[in-house]
Formats: C-alpha cells, sequence, structure tokens
C-alpha cells in the first residue's frame, strides 16, 4: 500500500485516465488509462473521499499547460535534458515522445517499483533515479546535462514539505544546475485552508502556501522566466478556453486573483 504524500501521485494518475475516456477530452494519454485500472486497489476510501470533479480538472488544466512547457523546451534546445522531481506515476514522457536529449524521472523506491511493475516503455533516452527529491545523492546522475539546457519540474510536492526543507532544496539545486529552468507549482492562500484540511485525512499534510507568487519567488531568490498561469493560458490553449465558464475566464484575467489561486510557475535557479 501507498500512503502519505507518495499515494497523492494516484489522484494526477486517475485524473488523466478519466480524462482519456471523455468524447471531448483536453488530454489524450492512453498509458495513464492502461495503468490507472492495473493499480486502482491502490486508491483508498482516504483518497476516494478527497478526490473529485474539481480537483481531477484543476490536475487536467495543470498538466496541459505543463505538457507545453516540455514540448517548448524540447523544440528550442540542441541537447535538452527534463528531470522531473517526485515524479510520480506520471506519464508525460510517452505523452511528449521527445527523439532527442535525455529524460529523468526521479522518486522513492515504493513509486519507482511500481512503475516498473506497470510495464514502461523502455527508451535509451529515458532514465529512472530511485531518490528523495531531499537529498543530494542523485546529482551526479545528470553531471553530464548542461545546466542551461536543463528544465526541472516538481509538480504536486513542494507544498507537502516544510518550507525550510524546500529552500534548502531550491539553494542545492541553484548550487548545482545553475541556469536551469525550474517549474513547480504553489497552493495559494484562497485554497490554502480547504487544501490543507483535505490533505490531514490523507496523511499528507501540506505545510504551506502564498498570497503572492511573485513575492515567493522572490523570497526563494528565483527568477521569474514565464508565465505559466491559467488567465495566460486561456488564448495560447484553446481547449482550455472552451472548457472553462465564462465567468471563470474573466475572474481568471485578474492577476491579483491569479496569485491568490495559485498554481504553476517557471523560474531560472
Amino acid at each position: 500500500m501507498l500512503s502519505g504524500v507518495p499515494a497523492t501521485s494516484l489522484w494526477a494518475l486517475r485524473a488523466k485516465a478519466e480524462e482519456n475516456q471523455k468524447d471531448k477530452a483536453l488530454l489524450q494519454d492512453a498509458l495513464a488509462a492502461e495503468w490507472y485500472p492495473k493499480i486502482a486497489w491502490l486508491f483508498d476510501e482516504a483518497l476516494e473521499a478527497q478526490y473529485s470533479q474539481i480537483l481531477q480538472k484543476a490536475i487536467v488544466l495543470r498538466t496541459l499547460i505543463l505538457d507545453r512547457l516540455v514540448k517548448t523546451h524540447f523544440q528550442k534546445h540542441k541537447n535538452p535534458g527534463l528531470l522531473e522531481l517526485g515524479c510520480g506515476f506520471s506519464t508525460r514522457f510517452a505523452r511528449i515522445s521527445p527523439s532527442q536529449g535525455n529524460w529523468y524521472d526521479l522518486d522513492l523506491p515504493e513509486i519507482i517499483e511500481l512503475r516498473a511493475s506497470l510495464g514502461f516503455p523502455s527508451q535509451a533516452n529515458h532514465w529512472h533515479i530511485v531518490a528523495s527529491a531531499f537529498e543530494n545523492d542523485w546529482f551526479d546522475y545528470l553531471q553530464n546535462q548542461n545546466p542551461q539546457e536543463l528544465l526541472i519540474i516538481a509538480e504536486g510536492l513542494l507544498m507537502y514539505f516544510p518550507l525550510e526543507r524546500v529552500k534548502t532544496l531550491i539553494f542545492s539545486l541553484k548550487q548545482k544546475f545553475p541556469g536551469a529552468y525550474f517549474a513547480f507549482d504553489v497552493i495559494g492562500s484562497m485554497h490554502l485552508k480547504s487544501a490543507q484540511n483535505a490533505a490531514e485525512q490523507t496523511e499528507s499534510p501540506i505545510y504551506w502556501g502564498t498570497a503572492s507568487i511573485s513575492q515567493f519567488c522572490k523570497e526563494m531568490e528565483l527568477e521569474i522566466a514565464g508565465d505559466l498561469s491559467l488567465g495566460t493560458h486561456l488564448s495560447l490553449i484553446p481547449r482550455l478556453h472552451s472548457s472553462l465558464s465564462p465567468l471563470t475566464r474573466s475572474l481568471l484575467r485578474w492577476k491579483w486573483l491569479s496569485d491568490k489561486m495559485g498554481g504553476s510557475v517557471l523560474t531560472k535557479l
């Protein structure tokens, strides 16, 4: 059985598997649809109680935005690298299917073992690293990667750890991979309390949120390198625009409100 933070990765897998079955799916993910039934038995009552169609859609929207970022990154660089910290049951490699560069999926032993049992398609440029994101012993796996061509993603991860540990991680990444891009998501102050209440039920406490993404990045000494807000991507990804109500689309255009809601951000280390 999975428990605590590792178990929360099942939400994302289920969300993408369900989206794949819809007639007007925002996201096609055949591998998620193949994987989820095999490990649905791990989706216990606590996870089920906190899962909803709102969460499902939020995960899919975040996935679309990050997928677009990754595609752009691989198109832009000659020898790109992608590192997913706390990858969980991410199937992004299968969706993007990059023809060049190197892709690293990193997570704890129990997750990587489950991924292996599910039968991830083997490719020469796709690596799995068994490690905690908050340790430094995995850095050498990327020693030949040019930091300037590296994109690191921490999707649905950082909020589950005390802020001091997050600061230490960011400092270590900056020291080892100067100039790399770092994308992560944060919970805004508007949703923090409800998210914390839900997290208590799954034994995966959420330690922090922020009222301002830009202020948080400033405190972490991170340079904002791109806009990953949902409001901005409404005009960039037509499927997003049509999937939301007119009222929601209107509200998302307010920058101050978007900050309080939280979301994904792209920074440079």
